[in-house]
């Protein structure tokens, strides 16, 4: 059996774990980091290449500040395109300076070039044009190195994107579970402020308004990972946007549910009674908890219990709201069908 030794080694099942690379994606990412520095300095200093502290600087500039597997892939691609470009224009400055030999002229070519990349920096594609114009003062220098040494910054810079790929396909951390685990994490903090809790004066219910708004810095973390999960799942913008929407939505609602004063959130006096009977209230807990399990479990169907027909008004505007934000994560798989 091919999945034996992973199967029996626990460090090896612990890696493959979502769970365990959501809880410590710090830690491994540092992990990363570190050997890859290793492996920039030892495989530059063992096989005597020129010029290596390029290598560890090129897979700083791709991976240090970058976690999720979406965002290394495409950096490492734009630092492949902004490596080339920028190194053929490096190299065609050194050949221009040994042939022609005129300084000024040479500098003021550099010059020209890196006022190009930055007119494109501030557009789209504009870190490629940013490593462009690192990558010629790498390569060139003042522009009186021989080819040669062009050469083999432009392989230190390579290797270093290689590096950096390699880590990011060996010990993946995928923006696509850090979503998921995060919105399980939004459904459950809401599932804990809904459910019946006992009867308590109107002043101890400031903890529960206070919970409303724990939940919008996990929103906030959700919407900087949408772009990379675009990448790895293949969805749209559009999509993930309507998964925040009906999310942030429904905290709108749950907080009006949650308030003793609903009218000082926006609640129009006379219009809803926005108390949730015992009964409403742990039904909708456990919607929402069956929605959290199904984004963390992978399961292919998120379980749902049906609204009741006697529920009140509130409790029929959350739970319709609830099953709209269901309705557009089963139109996702991608996202937790894993």
């Amino acid at each position: 059996m091919p999945d034996a030794p992973a199967a029996s080694n626990p460090v090896l099942r612990a890696l493959r774990d979502p769970r365990l690379r959501y809880r410590h994606g710090r830690l491994i990412h540092a992990v990363r980091c570190a050997l890859g520095i290793f492996l920039g300095l030892s495989i530059t200093y063992l096989a005597h290449i020129p010029n290596g502290e390029w290598t560890s600087i090129s897979f700083i500039i791709v991976m240090v500040g970058l976690q999720h597997h979406g965002n290394i892939r495409r950096r490492a691609l734009e630092r492949g395109a902004g490596t080339l470009l920028g190194a053929a224009a490096g190299l065609v400055i050194i050949g221009m300076q040994s042939t022609v030999g005129i300084t000024p002229l040479t500098f003021a070519v550099m010059a020209l070039f890196c006022g190009a990349c930055g007119y494109h920096a501030i557009s789209r594609g504009g870190y490629v044009a940013q490593l462009s114009a690192i990558t010629l003062l790498i390569v060139t220098g003042y522009g009186m190195d021989s080819i040669s040494v062009g050469l083999w910054r432009t392989v230190n810079v390579l290797i270093g994107i290689g590096i950096a790929l390699a880590l990011s396909f060996t010990l993946p951390l995928y923006a696509r579970d850090f979503w998921r685990f995060g919105m399980a994490e939004a459904l459950r903090r809401c599932a804990d402020l809904v459910a019946p809790a006992p009867a308590q004066p109107a002043a101890d219910d400031a903890p529960r308004r206070a919970g409303v708004e724990t939940i919008t810095p996990v929103l906030q973390r959700l919407r900087t990972l949408m772009p990379p999960v675009a990448r790895e799942t293949k969805l749209s913008m559009a999509q993930l946007e309507g998964i925040q929407n009906s999310l942030r939505l429904f905290l709108s609602l749950l907080e009006l549910v949650t308030s003793p004063e609903p009218a000082a959130h926006g609640a129009l006096p006379g219009t809803t009674d926005w108390n949730l009977a015992t009964d409403e209230s742990a039904r909708l807990a456990a919607r929402l908890t069956a929605i959290a399990e199904g984004l963390e479990t992978g399961a292919w169907a998120l379980p749902w219990s049906a609204p009741q027909p006697q529920e009140s008004q509130a409790a029929r505007m959350t739970s319709a709201e609830l099953e709209t934000l269901r309705r557009h994560l089963l139109a996702a798989p991608p996202l937790w069908s894993v």
